[in-house]
């Protein structure tokens, strides 16, 4: 008998539009805050990378996100998790999770860049 995992935790969606280009050409862009929480299996932190650069302290972080197949996120949309905004990088991933019953689900890539 298999069990079905249940996507428990819930994150804030901000879903990416784009905008009028200005004079160079370049589009604005938004973030809409979905109404709905976007519900997720599991958050995992993967990489913490400083890179070198003379006169920033900058700071990457990636992570991946773990959701229910066909979860509607897209490239360039943000999710809100512990407090920190994370993009979106680029469209998610199918897999399959033996903890839910071989059902395909999305692997979400996530970046955040402080400092």
């Amino acid at each position: 008998m298999r069990t079905r995992r249940r996507a428990a935790l819930a994150v804030s969606h901000h879903r990416y539009v784009p905008g009028e280009q200005d004079e160079l050409g370049i589009p604005s862009s938004s973030w809409v805050r979905l109404p709905d929480p976007l519900m997720i299996y599991e958050f995992e932190p993967v990489v913490v990378t400083e890179p070198a650069m003379n006169g920033h302290h900058r700071i990457i972080h990636t992570a991946r996100v773990y959701a229910p197949f066909s979860s509607g996120v897209r490239a360039r949309d943000r999710l809100e998790l512990a407090g920190k905004l994370y993009e979106v990088v680029g469209d998610p991933l199918q897999w399959s999770n033996r903890h839910s019953g071989y059902i395909a689900g999305d692997v979400i890539n996530l970046k955040l860049i402080e400092g």
